[in-house]
């Protein structure tokens, strides 16, 4: 063989690495050499690099914004990890935590033919069966702490080729450089007279490379992917549950609680937010519960309100009628656990739609009815909306039982839980009117208004 060769320790033939085996685990004792046990600063070294940049990027953990996309913040949280984890690992390893198939130690021994340099997973093998020559140099430095460390600096050559070692331990030094130059007298010396209590039972091989292996193990690779696996499913996790409580938290700030409606909605329609899923229903059903009762309170007026079969009688109404109210509210309510804001279509049509004025009646009517309920109910709870089909869950109808001075308006009102349905309710009510124009019948709307959800405003004027 060469002088030196270089070999990862896996990679070498299987007399080579049970002879390099029991050279570790006897530490030289009956073999013909000597044996010196280096240090291994990997590990230590590795793990402070591990937690150092580990404490480095925690600080960063906290300026990535909560509100992001959580799978973004979980990659690049764990992205952040990626080098600690792998310093990590290493100093696992390079304590021998894996396979020792491919770790042998940190250790020099000379034996009468080679010089065998292991460093971790490599194996440094100097050729020392011909002739040699050494030089030394003791060498001994003071820190600032005023502890001395010493060494002795081996320069080995053979066939003018050098390989050079230290050696920090003083018994060990003087034991190699005995030997190296027992060496020099010999080449074919076998054994330095000191260490001829030793017993040659196990002969130093010829080292040969029998394979190719990779550096870094399997095990290794595995256990990284695996903890980073495993970070990025608590990074994401952790993210999601972050962001949700963030954005419950924001919703909870919100007054009053009608302002709440359209984000408890946006908050239902994520399906990521799962932590407070059923609060959020419950408190979006109790917005829309507390908005009826308060629009429900009854109330009297004055107001000539006549029942068909009951022409004559002149009543102090109470408003909103109850059975209105209560049908109105039975269609809306179910609406308004719905995760989407609820559309309901209102239609008004006229019992004689071939009047001429009819358009213009209609027009007035299902405007004035639409603002009204605008004004009680505002924009957050639901969207009413004119619609040309007669089957709606809100169906008004129109007539006039005098057609000759249209002083009085006739209105059926039928409601419906869907279009597919029959009406569940329909009442009729007669609303005197001022004149027959469009301006005094769009009024009488308002008035069919109050008497379906009430009059909160205490500004509408009843009489027409």
């Amino acid at each position: 063989m060469s002088k030196i060769k270089n070999f990862l320790f896996e990679e070498m033939d299987e007399k080579s690495k049970n002879y390099l085996r029991i050279v570790k685990k006897n530490q030289g004792e009956g073999l013909l050499g000597v044996y010196v046990q280096k240090t291994n600063p990997q590990p230590i070294l590795y793990f402070i690099l591990s937690v150092g940049l580990t404490i480095l990027f925690f600080f960063y953990l906290f300026d990535i914004d909560p509100f992001a996309d959580f799978f973004a913040q979980a990659l690049l949280r764990t992205a952040f990890f990626i080098l600690p984890l792998f310093f990590l690992w290493s100093a696992i390893r390079y304590k021998n935590y894996f396979s020792s198939r491919s770790y042998i130690g940190c250790f020099i021994f000379a034996d009468s033919n080679f010089i065998w340099h292991c460093t971790n997973f490599t194996v440094s093998v100097f050729d020392i069966s011909k002739s040699v020559t050494i030089v030394t140099k003791d060498t001994e430095t003071t820190s600032e702490e005023d502890t001395k460390s010493w060494k002795r600096d081996f320069s080995v050559v053979s066939n003018d080729i050098s390989y050079s070692f230290d050696v920090d331990n003083y018994e060990k030094a003087e034991e190699m450089e005995l030997f190296l130059k027992a060496k020099t007298i010999s080449p074919d010396f076998e054994v330095a007279p000191s260490l001829s209590s030793r017993v040659d039972d196990f002969i130093s091989p010829t080292p040969t490379k029998v394979s190719n292996s990779n550096f870094i193990s399997l095990g290794f690779i595995f256990c990284l992917i695996a903890t980073m696996s495993f970070l990025f499913l608590i990074f994401f996790k952790t993210s999601k549950d972050q962001k949700d409580e963030l954005v419950w938290s924001s919703i909870t700030e919100i007054k009053p609680s009608s302002e709440k409606i359209y984000w408890l909605r946006i908050y239902l329609l994520d399906s990521n937010n799962v932590i407070f899923r059923d609060k959020a229903q419950s408190e979006l059903s109790a917005i829309y519960e507390q908005k009826f009762n308060e629009v429900g309170l009854s109330q009297i007026v004055v107001q000539d309100v006549s029942i068909p079969d009951k022409p004559n009688q002149q009543i102090k109404t109470e408003v909103p009628v109850q059975n209105l109210f209560q049908g109105f509210k039975t269609i809306l309510l179910p609406m308004g656990k719905e995760l989407k804001m609820p559309f309901i279509n209102i239609s008004v049509n006229s019992l004689n739609p071939e009047n001429p004025t009819d358009s213009a009646f209609k027009t007035a009517i299902t405007n004035n009815l639409i603002e009204t309920f605008f004004k009680t109910f505002g924009d957050k709870f639901f969207i009413l909306t004119s619609s040309d089909d007669a089957n709606s869950p809100i169906e008004v109808v129109y007539s006039f039982p005098d057609l000759n001075n249209k002083l009085k308006i006739r209105y059926s009102i039928r409601l419906r839980l869907n279009t597919e349905s029959a009406p569940f309710s329909t009442s009729e009510f007669d609303l005197q009117l001022k004149n027959n124009q469009p301006e005094s019948v769009g009024k009488s709307a308002i008035q069919l208004a109050i008497l379906i959800i009430g009059n909160q405003s205490n500004s509408w004027d009843l009489s027409n």
